[in-house]
């Protein structure tokens, strides 16, 4: 099955979000607060005390930052439409129990290896290609780290997403 690419317009939505600093990039406009239409998730926003003691220090308002599976989505479509990427798919992991008839457990069950990137693809001449996406504050577990560090002793690129800007400075 050959793989969906995607408009640059697709993008345009969650790379408003996912831009690092406000203004960063001129052409894509922020998002109104409050705007049913925008992708700017809902919610009030949080409020951080400067300095040790709450009396005397400043209040800073910061934006709750996106969750991972916003990340992820505006990765994986901009990946689509990079001229350096042939293919990449979502490789979704999990474990657990099998049930029995009965009601029992059963067999446990992994449908991906330790350590397993979110995105696995393939760059143009062959290089494989491992993306792991996090949120703007996650943090890689050690097992992701050594899979990464592995691909690229090995001559591929591997590299961590936190947002669509991560990609561009990895690949071009």
């Amino acid at each position: 099955m050959p793989a969906v690419r995607w408009k640059e317009s697709d993008l345009q939505p969650l790379q408003r979000v996912l831009l690092r600093e406000a203004g960063a990039d001129p052409a894509v406009p922020e998002p109104q607060t409050g705007d049913p239409g925008g992708d700017q998730p809902q919610g009030p926003l949080r409020q951080r005390q400067g300095g040790k003691g709450g009396r005397g220090s400043r209040l800073r308002l910061t934006q709750p930052e996106p969750p991972e599976a916003v990340v992820l989505r505006a990765v994986l479509k901009y990946l689509r439409l990079h001229h350096r990427v042939a293919w990449v798919e979502r490789l979704n992991s999990a474990a657990g129990r099998l049930a029995r008839d009965d009601g029992t457990a059963g067999q446990w069950m992994r449908f991906a290896w330790r350590g397993a990137p979110d995105l696995v693809g393939m760059l143009k001449g062959g290089t494989l290609l491992c993306v792991e996406v996090k949120r703007p504050s996650g943090k890689l577990r050690p097992d992701q780290e050594l899979f990464l560090a592995t691909v690229r002793n090995q001559g591929g690129v591997a590299f961590v997403a936190r947002s669509v800007d991560d990609v561009k400075e990895h690949l071009g």
